[in-house]
């Protein structure tokens, strides 16, 4: 009863918001986009594009600007609903590959303090919840700031990212590990980190995103 009570409170004090276009739902309508958005967002989780990469929505129109604001305006509750909306193409992905645990991608700690949240954690304990996977936030760290991102070519994002991701320890006792980030565009960020924990005693490494750029598609 208390915890039905709590949640009444908090859906009063913070509305659900559309992912899509940030405006109110209407009641019982949360965990989804609106009516207005729903057809604009371009789900992309049922295509085949890469073996052990699944990616729910296109990175472009109102998911893009959708991003943004989960990064950068503390809207952290849209990640129920991007989960919701794929959850059955996030379970067969879960269900393939059988990962023991599901690890977000880290944030230089001076730059998670500034934005006062790690968006991949966000994720990642979303999935963990949801799915029933342990989270482990602490084996991989990034151990330097880096550069964004946007604007270098493949070689420099490469180079960018060259040992900025360590693990605590010299091995770890995960074997099959599910690696969470929100965007994926050339892969950089993601081939770093599954390498880290490869060369550590990982068999496998798979990944999910909220967002991929067309490329992934061939676009």
């Amino acid at each position: 009863m208390e915890n039905i009570i709590v949640n009444n409170i908090k859906k009063i004090l913070f509305p659900p918001r559309c992912p899509g276009c940030d405006g109110l739902l209407s009641p019982g309508s949360e965990r989804c986009f609106c009516p207005d958005c729903v057809d604009r967002v371009e789900k992309i989780c049922d295509r085949e594009y890469k073996k052990n990469l699944l990616c729910l929505y296109l990175y472009e129109g109102v998911m893009k600007k959708s991003m943004y604001r989960f990064k950068y305006s503390n809207r952290r509750s849209y990640i129920e609903t991007f989960l919701e909306v794929s959850e059955k193409e996030t379970k067969e992905f879960i269900e393939k590959n059988r990962p023991e645990v599901v690890i977000p991608v880290p944030m230089y700690p001076p730059k998670k303090r500034k934005r006062g949240y790690n968006q991949a954690e966000v994720i990642s304990s979303a999935i963990s919840k949801r799915f029933s996977i342990p989270e482990d936030r602490d084996l991989l760290y990034r151990s330097r700031e880096t550069k964004a991102l946007k604007k270098m070519t493949p070689q420099e994002r490469t180079n960018n990212l060259k040992n900025a991701f360590k693990i605590r320890g010299n091995s770890i006792k995960w074997k099959r590990i599910l690696l969470v980030d929100d965007i994926y565009t050339t892969g950089a960020t993601l081939s770093a980190s599954a390498t880290v924990l490869l060369n550590a005693g990982a068999e496998a490494v798979f990944s999910v995103c909220i967002c991929g750029s067309g490329r992934i598609l061939g676009g």
